[in-house]
């Protein structure tokens, strides 16, 4: 039986734990901002949220990709508008789900992800006192790092799928020389049981 609208949007628990375990990152590095002077630990209730809701939509990342990756780049950008301490995990590991499970819509938007992301740190590097050339350098290694191992591993799925295809249209085309033989075989043998019957028949008459 296939699955329901809502069952396909259920997250994947191997998803829950990934997410889970973005979420703890997130959350310890904020709570140790305060040791390192160059970043700002969260002081309000809405930015503890804030940080955990791109880790969160994590989850969703196969289930519902395209609702998935709004949740994660704009939350991203707001954390980078806010200046508080975080973990570029979240974008990352959406970019690259895009980029290996999808279609080429999903692609591309990966693309735009990874371009959205890029723009805003090229931004932050002019207007941001605390944000230098090198982070927007870094977003973009790592946004193109992403979708490129993304399309790899899409090209791997396709050539493994191409490959699956091939082997099973030989499968069936064998079983259907195989049942072909057998039945030529059957018909042989029936002639010459017709044959052989034929023949006693006539002998048969003969002699009578």
């Amino acid at each position: 039986m296939p699955p329901t609208a809502a069952e396909s949007r259920r997250p994947d628990p191997t998803d829950l734990v990934i997410a889970g375990c973005i979420v703890a990152i997130s959350l310890l590095t904020a709570a140790l901002a305060g040791d390192d002077p160059g970043a700002e630990a969260p002081d309000a209730w809405w930015q503890w949220a804030l940080v955990v809701v791109p880790a969160v939509a994590v989850a969703w990342r196969r289930a519902a990709p395209l609702v998935c990756a709004p949740f994660v780049v704009v939350g991203q950008m707001a954390i980078w508008a806010v200046d508080i301490a975080e973990v570029f995990a979240a974008p990352l590991v959406l970019i690259y789900t895009l980029a290996a499970f999808g279609d080429r819509r999903r692609r591309d938007v990966a693309i735009v992800c990874g371009v959205v992301l890029s723009a805003t740190a090229l931004v932050g590097a002019f207007r941001a006192p605390d944000v230098g050339v090198d982070t927007f350098g870094l977003t973009v290694l790592s946004c193109a790092t992403a979708i490129v191992l993304g399309g790899h591993v899409a090209q791997q799925r396709a050539e493994a799928s191409a490959l699956a295809a091939d082997l099973a249209v030989a499968r069936l085309t064998q079983e259907t020389e195989r049942e072909r033989a057998a039945l030529e075989e059957r018909a042989r043998i029936a002639r010459e049981l017709h044959d052989l019957v034929g023949h006693s028949l006539s002998m048969i008459a003969v002699r009578a």
